[in-house]
């Protein structure tokens, strides 16, 4: 597909969905009063139809489509990606920490930076003795992961996926602009990062050494799925 033909198919479909008519159903008659309930309150309403969830949102969508379609058409030095601006701000960070021989400080910054949310989601380990919670904390639920990585592959007790560095890397290297590799990221970034995230959740993670298709793989060590599975609520 050109990308002359994804704008189009995104214009349509983001159109389509605003588009779609809304139908709302007369009135549901009245209930018969129940006892208790309060004098002249009204019943509840019903209603039926089909509706894009973005009633009132549309420019905010228009501007996500907009931002997005402007970041694909942008392939004259290289082809953008939708997470270009972000993995180039944690290039250019570890790239200073390497500079500066501040490698360690800054992984344990990050790791402070999320200390309310990692302690948070170890009493809710502690207490329900599902430790899926920590791979969901880390991955799922966290927008500091999938706005970064664009595919997880989720199984139970694992997380996968692919380093989202190289494609970025292969270009400002080319310019100069950083000089670290992935394997480098991997060793001394990614894999520290989450180790330390590991000790403060009260789980042991296994991190799949670096290997030159970019594949990270992520697995709790000797996991077993807890009886009952609890949602962690993370920023």
């Amino acid at each position: 597909m050109t990308f002359k033909t994804f704008t189009a198919v995104i214009a349509l479909s983001v159109g389509a969905a605003l588009t779609l008519p809304s139908f709302a159903a007369e009135p549901a008659p009245a209930a018969t009063e129940k006892p208790g309930k309060p004098a002249g309150a009204e019943s509840k309403q019903k209603t039926m139809g089909r509706y894009s969830g973005w009633e009132g949102r549309e420019r905010d969508l228009g501007l996500v489509m907009n931002m997005v379609v402007k970041t694909m058409n942008d392939n004259d030095a290289y082809q953008h990606e939708v997470n270009d601006a972000l993995v180039k701000h944690h290039l250019t960070s570890m790239q200073f920490s390497k500079n500066k021989g501040l490698v360690s400080e800054a992984v344990q910054h990050e790791v402070d930076t999320e200390m309310p949310m990692l302690k948070r989601v170890a009493k809710m380990i502690e207490k329900s003795g599902d430790k899926e919670l920590a791979l969901k904390a880390v991955f799922d639920q966290t927008t500091c992961h999938w706005q970064l990585v664009l595919d997880t592959e989720t199984a139970p007790g694992m997380r996968r996926y692919r380093s989202p560095f190289g494609h970025v890397l292969e270009q400002t290297t080319r310019l100069s602009q950083h000089d670290i590799t992935e394997k480098w990221i991997h060793d001394n970034w990614t894999t520290p990062r989450f180790m330390a995230y590991a000790k403060i959740l009260g789980v042991d993670l296994d991190v799949s050494p670096w290997q030159d298709d970019g594949i990270i793989t992520v697995k709790l060590r000797n996991y077993t799925p807890a009886p009952k599975q609890t949602s962690a609520v993370t920023n």
